[in-house]
């Protein structure tokens, strides 16, 4: 497994042709989020993305960082069904973190999921609970 990297504001056709059949199965976007909030191919291009891929250059998995000014937010997390219980999710969240505690300069860097697979994964790396809001576990990384 191997990961690449786009850089926010860094896209070309590899990445369109990665991220686009996720971003057109509905029942991706509904398992990252409800759909009241837009899909996660509306805006791909504000954030930095992260994608787990094999040998083949097949994607197994992706995920999003996103930079605010005051907060560094990780969201939109997936692994393809096919590479499941393989410890992807893990490696794949602890790439993400490397990159946000990078980016961050000090600002507080948070997430939101609506999986308790991923809830667990946060809380294995040293996030805590910030609220619970529906079916949404808002998380922050424990500074200590």
């Amino acid at each position: 497994m191997e990961f690449v990297i786009y850089e926010k504001g860094k896209r070309d056709k590899k990445f369109y042709g990665w991220i686009g059949p996720y971003a057109l199965d509905r029942s991706v976007s509904d398992e990252i989020h409800d759909r009241k909030y837009e899909s996660l191919y509306d805006e791909p291009d504000i954030g930095t993305w992260v994608f787990a891929i094999d040998e083949d250059k097949t994607v197994m998995g992706f995920c999003a960082i996103y930079e605010k000014p005051k907060e560094i937010y990780l969201d939109n997390s997936y692994v393809d069904k096919a590479y499941r219980n393989k410890g992807i999710g893990n490696k794949m969240f602890e790439k993400r973190l490397e990159i946000a505690k990078k980016l961050s300069n000090g600002r507080p860097i948070k997430g939101i999921t609506k999986s308790e697979c991923q809830y667990k994964i946060y809380l294995k790396y040293g996030f805590v609970l910030t609220s619970k809001r529906g079916r949404y576990w808002w998380v922050k990384l424990d500074p200590k």
